[in-house]
């Protein structure tokens, strides 16, 4: 598996998904707070070809508008319920709980992406108030990008070494 750590993604975030990314690879994003927004917005300003996008309760309003980069979820949850409405998106039925199971089982490779807390004095990263369907996927994504986030709280949260990234 390949990590990767977004260090201060700022509005402008200059990622090269080309590197990233490879055609058929279902990109897995957290969820709610958990969200790895400035990622997510890079990523569909991009829209590589032959790319998935798996999202769930977002907080992102881009997922509203029109995108190429064709999306996956459990149901029509915030802004992608407009999404939902105009059939752009494929909804797994299923629960919640049953997404790790479940997206690995859709014939391509996963890539997750999440959102840290910087990491503390023993050099780990929190997960900061969501841990998600995310987590679980960890042990069987191709890679894992970890965008940073100085101003999420580091919690009881399960912690991932800085060495990984």
């Amino acid at each position: 598996m390949s990590v990767v750590r977004i260090e201060n993604p700022g509005a402008n975030c200059d990622v090269d998904w080309s590197s990233l990314l490879r055609p058929g690879d279902l990109v897995v994003a957290a969820q709610g707070v958990g969200e790895p927004t400035v990622l997510l917005e890079s990523l569909l300003d991009v829209s590589p070809e032959d790319v998935e996008l798996f999202v769930g309760l977002s907080h992102t309003a881009v997922l509203s508008q029109s995108s190429s980069l064709p999306l996956v979820s459990f149901g029509g949850l915030g802004p992608l319920s407009s999404a939902v409405h105009r059939g752009n998106v494929e909804v797994i039925p299923t629960h919640f709980d049953d997404l790790p199971r479940v997206l690995p089982h859709r014939g391509r490779d996963l890539v997750v992406l999440v959102q840290v807390t910087a990491s503390d004095a023993s050099g780990c990263h929190g997960l900061g108030m969501a841990v998600d369907h995310t987590f679980e996927l960890f042990g069987r994504a191709r890679a894992v990008i970890a965008e940073v986030n100085h101003q999420l709280p580091m919690t009881s949260a399960p912690r991932v070494s800085a060495s990984t990234f």
